[in-house]
């Protein structure tokens, strides 16, 4: 992801609300997709150039 981001492309994720109300509130993410974008986010902006930042 960093060497798109570096060169000015985009980087999408596929992260689908939820629609089950026994799993949480709808509409909302599940956390560990929230912690995985998270991790996403630290690893391009410790390991890309300015463009990530």
């Amino acid at each position: 992801m960093c060497a798109v981001v570096d060169k000015g492309g985009a980087v999408t994720l596929d992260m689908g609300p939820n629609w089950d109300p026994k799993a949480g509130p709808i509409g909302s993410f599940a956390e560990a997709q929230v912690r995985q974008v998270r991790a996403i986010k630290s690893a391009v902006r410790e390991n890309a150039g300015p463009s990530a930042r």
